[in-house]
């Protein structure tokens, strides 16, 4: 089925500047056939008028290898990268949710172990108090640290509230991504 992934997108990769999303649901359509879980991002051109496919299991870790093989079966195409799982981004950047900006490059973390041993964050939003759903806080964590990295984590939640300027045991968020693979403890 991955073969006939490619030759759709073999067919269609020269797809006209503006007709991003035409091209998107082609190959999703083709994707779903492969794993109905599986999700595709393709970006705007770069400065190099260079393009990236990724292929995302949607944090299905028991769907990485078939994300990976399936990357690893395109064919080379100048002016695309293709990329298996969301890779990381890094936390400087900007989202919004409901009309508000959420900038993430200020948040700090903490290691935090449950009952069950299970590897968990807590992060701490410093500004204004605003309630930031579960699923608004995975995606901004999946963004900085990458799928792979994020599949890692069982629990994760955050507080708005420091009872003092102490933050002996916070860590800046731009060290998680070394914190989760292991070069930064």
């Amino acid at each position: 089925m991955s073969h006939a992934f490619w030759q759709i997108f073999e067919q269609y990769a020269d797809f006209p500047d503006g007709d991003t999303v035409g091209f998107v649901d082609l190959l999703y359509d083709e994707l779903v056939k492969i794993d109905p879980n599986l999700v595709i991002e393709i970006s705007e051109p770069d400065g190099k008028d260079c393009r990236e496919l990724i292929l995302s299991a949607n944090g299905d870790t028991e769907l990485f290898a078939k994300v990976e093989e399936l990357v690893a079966s395109a064919p080379p195409t100048p002016g695309w990268e293709f990329i298996a799982l969301r890779p990381p981004r890094g936390f400087d950047f900007v989202l919004q949710f409901d009309g508000k900006d959420i900038s993430p490059a200020a948040w700090k973390f903490r290691p935090v172990a449950t009952i069950t041993g299970d590897q968990g964050i807590e992060i701490f939003v410093p500004g204004p108090k605003r309630k930031i759903s579960d699923d608004e806080l995975a995606l901004i964590v999946e963004i900085g640290v990458g799928e792979r990295a994020f599949a890692a984590l069982q629990h994760l939640s955050y507080t708005q509230s420091q009872k003092n300027d102490d933050f002996g045991d916070w860590f800046d968020i731009a060290e998680l991504p070394g914190y989760l693979d292991g070069t930064d403890e």
